[in-house]
């Protein structure tokens, strides 16, 4: 399952919605065009953000449900995304405290993607110093950095 919440004209702004979601006989119907959902080609279901009796609120949509479909692609870094379209899809409600939920999510997310970021340059400085440690140049070590490695650790 993945997050499907960014919207064109949010321009990430995830607390501007277009999405609906409407009262239906076993649930609730959900209309909406998501982009830039990450790995949207390969989920299973997605958490989306509709507009619900004008408050926002959180929906699980099942990828098999009729009215969903998915236009896969590949992003920049290499990664997949996805845009998802939900033509009055049936969907479950997950929360009617959307925002809040969402904001808590985001922010969670964005720790993770720091924490990783922080882990990504720990381990890309190690590697760079034990380059530096053993790369000689015209039979010369380039540099003795072994007390440096000892004050980044």
């Amino acid at each position: 399952m993945v997050l499907a919440q960014q919207e064109r004209a949010g321009r990430y702004h995830f607390e501007k919605c277009e999405a609906k979601a409407t009262q239906a006989q076993s649930g609730y119907a959900l209309t909406a065009i998501k982009n830039i959902v990450p790995a949207g080609d390969h989920a299973d279901a997605f958490l989306v953000p509709a507009m619900a009796d004008g408050s926002m609120a959180l929906f699980l949509v099942e990828r098999s449900a009729a009215g969903v479909s998915t236009r896969g692609y590949r992003t920049q870094d290499g990664s997949r995304a996805a845009d998802l379209l939900c033509n009055n899809a049936p969907a479950t409600l997950v929360t009617k405290d959307g925002l809040t939920a969402l904001t808590h999510a985001i922010d969670i997310g964005i720790a993770a993607a720091c924490a990783e970021a922080v882990g990504v340059m720990d381990k890309t400085m190690a590697i760079t110093v034990d380059y530096m440690n053993t790369r000689k140049q015209f039979g010369v070590l380039i540099s003795n950095t072994s007390s440096a490695t000892t004050s980044a650790s």
